[in-house]
């Protein structure tokens, strides 16, 4: 939950913004929020049995 808290912190203080500040200021702060939510979501997949319907559901593009 404080993963996605982050996130909404970000979009609280863009508020208002013209849409190419939010545009920016998404790409720069998020991104690191994103790698890190990636990087957890990889670590629970290694727990869970590769060919469960769980792991089959799990497809998220990788994050440069």
């Amino acid at each position: 939950m404080k993963r996605i808290a982050g996130l909404y912190k970000i979009e609280k203080g863009i508020r208002g913004s013209p849409t190419d500040i939010r545009r920016a200021a998404r790409q720069e702060e998020a991104k690191p929020l994103f790698k890190a939510l990636h990087k957890w979501l990889d670590a629970q997949l290694a727990q869970i049995p590769r060919k469960s319907v769980l792991a089959g559901l799990y497809a998220m593009p990788s994050i440069e």
